[in-house]
């Protein structure tokens, strides 16, 4: 099984904008760009990835080995549903790229539970939020990335009647949306 993966990237101005009480402006993009950089080489070392994809507003700089998609300001869900149209992979990994402890295999774990699952699911350490979500790209469903973005993936799979996988790792779990994260990745800020 060959995978196509989808990395949604926000303009990096804008990059985790609910750290700046205590990170720099310049600080925030270092780290996003970092954390992108982290993903990106975990998913290289897979060998069932065949392509990688970043979606942002403006094509990522040094990424070689990558393809791009412009992402156009409607929000989050419709531009991942979009982008996924156009992957031509029979299976697609939507990932965030703020997972500082991602491995290969976190990665081959969603890989592994996609066989016997139309959709796979990775929540957050909170388990209310999805880090990433496997699926055929064809699939018509619908997308609920943000807050309580777990629970109603998990309630749409069983509305489009798709068998569901759940992959609880900390390489997946562990994303960076606060200061407490921060610590809990053992970045210094």
């Amino acid at each position: 099984m060959t995978v196509a993966v989808l990395i949604p990237f926000k303009d990096i101005t804008q990059a985790k904008s609910r750290l700046a009480q205590v990170l720099s402006e310049e600080r925030r993009r270092t780290l996003a760009r970092k954390m992108l950089e982290h993903v990106v080489g975990v998913l290289r070392g897979v060998t069932e990835v065949q392509d990688i994809t970043i979606l942002s507003p403006a094509p990522p700089e040094g990424l070689s080995g990558t393809k791009w998609l412009r992402d156009l300001g409607r929000g989050l869900n419709p531009e991942i549903a979009d982008a996924l149209m156009q992957l031509t992979a029979t299976r697609a990994l939507v990932i965030h790229a703020d997972l500082p402890q991602l491995t290969p295999d976190d990665i081959r774990a969603l890989i592994a539970t996609s066989r016997d699952n139309a959709l796979v699911l990775a929540p957050d350490k909170a388990g209310t939020g999805t880090n990433a979500l496997l699926i055929d790209p064809k699939t018509q469903f619908p997308l609920a990335f943000g807050p309580g973005s777990f629970e109603a993936h998990s309630r749409a799979a069983t509305a489009c009647n798709l068998s569901l996988g759940i992959v609880r790792r900390p390489g997946l779990a562990l994303d960076i949306d606060d200061p407490a994260d921060l610590t809990a990745a053992g970045f210094n800020h």
